[in-house]
């Protein structure tokens, strides 16, 4: 599965759907709208600086397209409403935004990108506080933290679908179901992932027993889980059943990047873990910047952090 580690570039190019080059449209949530229905891209939003849009309904992406916000923009539900959907069949990609304050963060039912983003602040009163997937989803270097649901899966609800994670934080829990002779879930977690429990709920990777077996979560390698063994991290430099202290993550937080992020404490077992060669994306090519587009491996270094956060000398 192609992924990459792109960040919010700004290059313009034709939409798989014969949608236009890469324009600029209205920092607005009609700009969003409009941007949308152009299709193709990737199209940016003329922000004077960081702008956080109360939208009025559902933003639904129906055409290819990409959308880059530039790590400028904040899309708010108001607590009404789901942010954002993806439409079956349609090829999106979501980069530098924020999206918070939704009766759900993001549902995705087509094939999604979502690259430097952070989805944070989301609640649902049924499955999915932060991500519902149906479809196929790849997270790069994106946080998803701080979202709850009332049924299950406060960070990410896989349904039926295929989940691609790398260098990403997840906080709270992933949660999938699939069926036997149906859509079978594949829930991958590519290099410099971490998925802990938010306080008060359970951590890890959980699905339906009958379901979820477990050739159907996959690990590419130094991933960490933290507070069980759930999500089948099995592969090399993986590290399980570690207690949050541990991992010693800060709080969400402006960490001087363009997006929120997680910090790595001091002697985080996160730190300094994966070797330089072994750095690389489901592609197999270098992630050379974090989340927050900083250098990975730090200046000078030669071994990478886990997660969205790399730790500079």
């Amino acid at each position: 599965m192609a992924l990459g580690s792109a960040g919010c570039s700004s290059a313009s190019g034709p939409g798989a759907d014969g949608g236009s080059m890469g324009q600029e449209f209205p920092c607005t949530e009609q700009g969003i709208r409009d941007a949308i229905v152009e299709g193709g891209g990737p199209h940016t939003f003329a922000c004077d600086g960081p702008t956080r849009l109360m939208t009025e309904s559902e933003i639904v992406v129906d055409h290819d397209v990409t959308l880059d916000g530039a790590s400028r923009l904040t899309v708010d539900g108001g607590g009404a409403h789901l942010v954002l959907s993806v439409a079956e069949g349609v090829d999106a990609e979501l980069r530098g935004f924020t999206v918070t304050n939704g009766d759900g963060g993001i549902r995705n039912m087509g094939t999604l990108t979502v690259t430097h983003c952070t989805v944070s602040g989301n609640y649902r009163l049924g499955v999915g506080g932060g991500l519902s997937n149906a479809g196929t989803m790849m997270l790069v270097g994106t946080t998803v933290a701080e979202n709850t649901a009332e049924d299950q899966g406060g960070g990410i609800f896989n349904s039926y679908g295929t989940l691609v994670v790398t260098n990403t934080t997840v906080s709270g829990t992933i949660y999938a179901e699939g069926g036997p002779g149906e859509n079978v879930v594949a829930v991958v977690a590519s290099v410099g992932t971490v998925v802990r429990g938010e306080p008060g709920s359970s951590p890890g990777c959980f699905g339906t027993p009958q379901d979820i077996g477990p050739n159907e979560w996959v690990s590419d390698g130094y991933n960490i889980e933290v507070g069980g063994d759930s999500c089948g991290f099995d592969a090399t430099g993986d590290q399980i059943n570690l207690s949050a202290e541990a991992l010693n993550l800060g709080p969400l937080a402006d960490n001087g990047g363009p997006t929120m992020t997680h910090a790595l404490g001091a002697g985080s077992v996160a730190i300094d873990w994966i070797p330089e060669a072994d750095c690389v994306d489901a592609d197999g090519q270098p992630v050379t910047t974090d989340q927050r587009g900083q250098p990975r491996p730090e200046t000078d270094g030669t071994i990478c952090d886990v997660g969205a956060f790399e730790v500079q000398a």
